[in-house]
Parts: structure tokens; sequence; C-alpha cells
């Protein structure tokens, strides 16, 4: 166990898995604790991004943070007056600043401000279909992302809506404003108010009995610990 778990967030190869091992590793790949990729035809585990190791005293320990992005999320009826109807709708109408931010950056986001931002232009492709918007000067700080400031108005099947900041956004739009609210959004749950947020990390414990290693839910922390 010792061995499987300190390779893991460099590769463990599947061919070093013992006996004794195979049960967990297929229980850590059902919580999504580690997944399995293919390198030269070899299959190798690595931890997820998502997921925090430590080391306790006679076992490990997993802590899973759930996928969040804090950003301006819009009203249906408000993203719409801009766009053609040609594609499925997004879950959430939002413009992402940040994925994966920290406390302290939710804390001092303001979470259910009001934001205006002006619409820019429009492009789509085969898959994705988005507005280029700019932000007002008060907001460019939070922008952590690299690329184009954009909200995803539609989607093919399969398409992703990270890939709406690669369009060539191309059709100039004049004079279109869009009023949103800024929001934490944590595995699809919109949330407007720090104290309002209940969102969990579930923490796994990894350890030998009987001779075999044993994945087992060990309890909720608060993804807020205010």
């Amino acid at each position: 166990m010792h061995q499987l778990v300190k390779c893991l967030p460099n590769g463990a190869r599947e061919k070093n898995v013992r006996d004794n091992e195979i049960e967990a590793v297929n229980e850590l790949l059902k919580a999504g604790i580690i997944y399995r990729l293919y390198r030269n035809g070899e299959a190798i585990y690595k931890l997820s991004n998502n997921v925090k190791l430590s080391k306790m005293k006679n076992s490990y320990e997993f802590e899973v943070v759930p996928n969040r992005y804090i950003g301006v999320v819009f009203d249906k009826e408000d993203v719409f007056q801009c766009v053609s109807k040609d594609k499925n709708e997004p879950e959430i109408y939002c413009l992402t600043y940040a994925l994966n931010p920290e406390e302290e950056t939710v804390k001092y986001f303001n979470l259910g401000d009001y934001i205006r931002v002006k619409v820019l232009a429009r492009g789509y492709d085969i898959g994705n279909e988005g507005l280029s918007v700019r932000l007002p000067r008060s907001e460019e700080a939070f922008y952590e992302l690299e690329k184009t400031p954009c909200i995803t108005t539609g989607l093919a099947n399969g398409a992703k809506p990270k890939n709406t900041a690669n369009l060539d956004f191309n059709e100039t739009i004049s004079g279109c404003f869009v009023e949103g609210r800024k929001a934490l959004v944590v595995n699809g749950k919109v949330y407007y108010s720090f104290k309002d947020i209940d969102a969990v990390c579930k923490v796994y414990s990894l350890e030998m009995k009987n001779g075999k290693c044993v994945l087992a839910e060990k309890c909720d922390k608060k993804l807020i610990r205010r």
C-alpha cells in the first residue's frame, strides 16, 4: 500500500499493483480519487487534481474537493436577446472568473452583487456558441483565466463550455448589455450568498485490514470552514 500511494501523484503503474491492492484501486477509481491513463500502451494511475492526500499514523487520507468556479450567472431571457437559438442550452449561463478558487477568494468575491457587462461580439463553430464581453474595471482583478471573458450560450451534443473561449468572436454586437449576479457554482449548484454555502468535501481513509488495502468513507468536511 505504501508504495502504491507514494507514487500516485507521479503515476503508479498498473502492472505493479499487488493482488491485495486491486479491490482498493477499483474503489479509488469509482470514488474519483484516482484516474487511469494509458502511456505507450501501459496503464498508469494518477491522483485526481481535486484530491488532497495526507499521511496518517496507520493509514492514508484522501480529501475529495468538489469542482467549483466563481463568476457571474445570467438569466436565460437576458442572454438570449443577443444570440440565435440553434444549439442546446447550457445548464448555467455563466461568465467564469476563476476555477477552483480558495476560500479567501470566495469570501471577498461579494457573492450576490449584480454586475452589468457589455457584449462585444458573437462567435460560434460546430460545437460551441458564445458571446465575448467586457468586464467592468472593478471586476478585472477577480478574473484569473487567460482567455477572452465570454458566456457560453449554446452547445452541440458532447461539446464542453470551456471551449467557448477558443471561438473566433467575429460578429460584432453593438449597444447590448446584460446583467447577472456574482455566484459560486459547485458541481452545478449556484450559491449567491457566502453564508448559504453548504457544499462538502468527501474524506476517505485507506488502510490495511487483514492483509488487504481497504478504502472507507470517513466523513464530510465543509468546503467553506468559516
